[in-house]
């Protein structure tokens, strides 16, 4: 439909303040910024009942073009065009009807979906298109009664010299490549210095994220994890706080896996071509200011492909252990994968505690090798995390940029040993079946206490978790100051007779960033609602929550 659509939006080049926003660098996040959100014209809005429908073959309608097919099945598609683009995503909220299926994809033929309503729930950011337009695409039927909905509100403008080439060059964008001499692609990794068919097992483990924060977009690295029980295969993803610290940020998270050269002086692949996956949920965190710079996700789904899943070790205490060496699979400035090798350097005068201070002794990490996991090696080919890279230590901003000079460029890693009692509760518990509902002072049991409903929130010190009230059987009040003080209010729906689906609605009366996470306990899945931190909170009506009937 792409080339017959009438309204092809063109949000134009990005406006001088665009573009400063852009380049500007962030000293609080040291990621790798490579984009910023723009906001969809409001006229674009698909909202209609069954009967308001036109009933033309084709049409424009809601800033888009509606196809009347046979069966009464429609297509509405809507393109939007953002200059300079490398790439797109598209942030989506509250489809409707339950059925309906959404699509993206460009003009080149990248095509990413279906996703459904309760994917999308209340805010959604699609895959990544590697174009400067992107269309949306929604497929439904309607009964009688029924409506349809989508609101496609923002548009991510991902440009970035390494991560998503401009469409038109940019003098002051191209300034922002650094020439890296003491990279080392994983494919020209000699022999002699590290195992190839050990090297090549490790990377299946090594992902390259792309996630939104703050109204920009960001890349890191990050790693799978094993679970303690060799008998379960859990999606553990390990990072940086100051990567990804908050479930808002965790639910845009896009992870691009295996995008590496497959020779030495073979070409990059196209970053459209390889295996990715979208959302993952926040399991545990420690701010990187005053503290460590951990975080766990557990991924929203197993990931493609195959993959390899590191090991760990809680008891070498490196952050007092010198001349250990270390190894790092990472994407530098978002190039396809590279490889370092470090050793530790023990206790340093001085030196924040918690964390694994190392000299590079071979190859350089940059943007974007942030969150990637450090890793011993062994001869019996054991490798086992140790650290998860927080930052680098030089004398000044200038010697930061002599990657070769590694008397001067020291690497910081959040310490594994240091911040296992954040991540034990779920890489080392072992994992038990599906039972009842527990209720607590920060959990309720709903719906003959089938759904478990916990809810967390942060006013910019750290997330903490809300006192729970049982109100009746199926609803509940949530507080953080005092129990005269209602934030949030909670409840659900047994609509299995009606659309087969178990409903959840939210109220609140607050801006703080709030998580709201509910659990069927008989299969284990999870529902998780964000309201974004200095945000008033937007009513939620998820009327297709739980497809877990009965």
């Amino acid at each position: 439909s792409a080339a017959r659509v009438p309204f092809l939006h063109n949000l134009g080049p990005l406006s001088p303040e665009e573009r400063e926003r852009l380049l500007a660098p962030d000293r609080q996040t040291q990621a790798m910024k490579v984009g910023i959100v723009r906001a969809i014209p409001a006229t674009v809005a698909l909202d209609a009942l069954a009967g308001e429908l036109p009933g033309e073959r084709e049409t424009s309608f809601a800033g888009g073009l509606l196809e009347s097919l046979s069966g009464g099945d429609f297509i509405w598609t809507a393109g939007f065009a953002s200059p300079g683009a490398g790439a797109l995503r598209l942030n989506l909220s509250r489809l409707e009807p339950s059925h309906a299926s959404v699509y993206v994809y460009s003009t080149g033929g990248e095509v990413h979906g279906p996703y459904r309503a309760a994917e999308i729930g209340e805010s959604f950011w699609t895959n990544t298109v590697f174009d400067s337009s992107i269309y949306v695409e929604v497929r439904f039927k309607l009964g009688e009664g029924e409506r349809v909905h989508l609101e496609v509100t923002e548009l991510l403008h991902i440009e970035h010299p390494e991560f998503a080439p401009p469409a038109e060059p940019d003098v002051r964008l191209s300034e922002l490549r650094d020439d890296y001499p003491c990279f080392t692609q994983v494919p020209c990794v000699p022999s002699s210095e590290f195992s190839p068919t050990a090297l090549a097992d490790r990377s299946k483990a090594i992902g390259q994220m792309i996630y939104v924060e703050g109204g920009s977009s960001w890349v890191c690295s990050g790693g799978l994890l094993n679970d303690q029980d060799a008998n379960t295969v859990t999606p553990w993803f390990l990072t940086a706080n100051h990567c990804i610290g908050n479930q808002a940020a965790a639910n845009t998270l896009e992870i691009f896996w295996d995008y590496k050269r497959s020779t030495c002086s073979g070409a990059a692949p196209s970053r459209s071509s390889v295996p990715r996956q979208l959302g993952s949920q926040l399991m545990t965190t420690s701010s990187h200011k005053g503290g460590l710079d951990v975080s766990l996700l557990r991924l929203n789904s197993t990931p493609p492909g195959s993959r390899w899943y590191l090991g760990w070790n809680a008891q070498t205490d490196l952050p007092n252990t010198a001349n250990v060496r270390l190894y790092r699979l990472h994407h530098p400035a978002g190039e396809p994968m590279h490889y370092q090798r470090q050793v530790s350097l023990g206790t340093l005068q001085g030196a924040s505690p918690g964390y694994v201070y190392s000299r590079v002794m071979y190859a350089a990490s940059a943007g974007g090798s942030s969150g990637s996991p450090i890793f011993t090696f062994d001869s019996t080919g054991g490798a086992q995390v140790v650290g998860s890279l927080s930052g680098a230590n030089a004398d000044t901003e200038e010697d930061l940029k002599k990657y070769c000079e590694y008397d001067k460029y020291l690497k910081r890693d959040s310490s594994f040993h240091s911040s296992f009692s954040l991540l034990a509760p779920y890489i080392a518990s072992v994992p038990s079946q599906p039972q009842a509902c527990v209720q607590s002072s920060t959990t309720i049991c709903l719906v003959n206490n089938r759904f478990s409903v916990r809810v967390g929130y942060n006013t910019g010190d750290g997330p903490k978790t809300m006192t729970a009230i049982k109100y009746t059987p199926n609803s509940g009040l949530f507080w953080f100051v005092g129990d005269d003080n209602i934030e949030i209010l909670l409840k659900m729906i047994d609509a299995c007779s009606f659309n087969q689906r178990f409903w959840v609605f939210v109220g609140g009366t607050t801006n703080v960033e709030v998580t709201v996470n509910v659990t069927d306990t008989k299969n284990g899945t999870v529902k998780t609602y964000v309201n974004p931190l200095q945000t008033d909170f937007k009513t939620i009506t998820d009327t297709s929550a739980f497809a877990t009937c009965p």
